[in-house]
């Protein structure tokens, strides 16, 4: 990609380039946004950036100041909307960004490696072989029959080898479907936690507590109710203001809110 950008004929802004890697197919998509999105992180981090309006190794700017753009009519932020091809890269950056890599030139022409051979087929194999196991894992009924309610733990799901877990601190009934109050529980875990290993303190999410009012519990897929009748867990802050409401499934990719491991 470092080859292609900068091989581009002068005068070429972030359209440009984005359309010819897409051309040479370095991906393994057909998704021009792909392709975008791999060029906005080069110039994020300063690869593809002018020295007015450099990247985040360089120099810190907020998103007021990259938010900034020549026209109304440029559709991407700084430092990419002010980057022209004979801004040429700053290999500076690119030598300290990529150090364990060889930065250099490569023949665009030449063989490529085998599609098998690729680390986005490695990924992908083990994603897959990760996803096999966890639909073949035994995974135990819940705990009890009765609707959620207070001072239930329910394990869930995140990844296919991770799961966490939720303290329901109360329930809403008023509305057409109950609502459990939750709120996760430290700790990841490679499979349904056992209710000895359960933590006591909560998860909290970035630096504060924080909890989500979910309806249908009970019915989301790969969510197991582990224990009941267990006391509220330890929170340093006192509890928030409010909490956002929503189906249970969605605290799948809340959980990466509050559990940075998950990415």
């Amino acid at each position: 990609m470092l080859t292609v950008l900068r091989t581009l004929p002068d005068g070429k802004g972030y359209g440009a380039a984005r359309t010819e890697l897409k051309r040479h197919r370095l991906l393994d998509t057909t998704a021009v946004h792909a392709y975008g999105s791999v060029l906005e992180e080069l110039a994020l981090v300063g690869v593809v950036a002018t020295a007015e309006h450099p990247g985040l190794v360089r120099r810190w700017s907020d998103y007021v100041e990259r938010d900034q753009r020549p026209s109304d009519r440029v559709e991407v932020q700084a430092p990419p909307a002010w980057w022209r091809s004979s801004d040429g890269l700053r290999e500076d950056v690119a030598r300290e960004v990529f150090a364990d890599f060889d930065t250099g030139d490569v023949d665009l022409a030449g063989p490529r490696p085998a599609a098998d051979a690729t680390i986005a087929a490695a990924v992908g194999k083990r994603v897959r072989e990760l996803a096999r196991q966890a639909r073949t894992r035994d995974v135990p009924r819940s705990v009890g029959t009765e609707p959620a309610a207070a001072g239930d733990v329910y394990a869930m799901r995140v990844a296919a080898d991770r799961w966490v877990t939720l303290d329901v601190w109360s329930v809403d009934s008023t509305g057409s479907r109950p609502h459990a109050e939750v709120e996760f529980l430290a700790g990841l875990y490679p499979e349904i936690s056992a209710p000895a290993a359960l933590s006591d303190r909560v998860q909290p999410r970035y630096d504060e507590q924080w909890r989500y009012r979910a309806h249908s519990l009970e019915k989301t897929p790969n969510a197991r109710r582990v224990t009941q009748g267990v006391p509220g867990p330890a929170a340093e802050g006192p509890p928030p203001d409010r909490s956002p409401a929503g189906n249970a499934k969605d605290l799948r990719l809340l959980a990466a809110a509050c559990f940075p491991e998950l990415g």
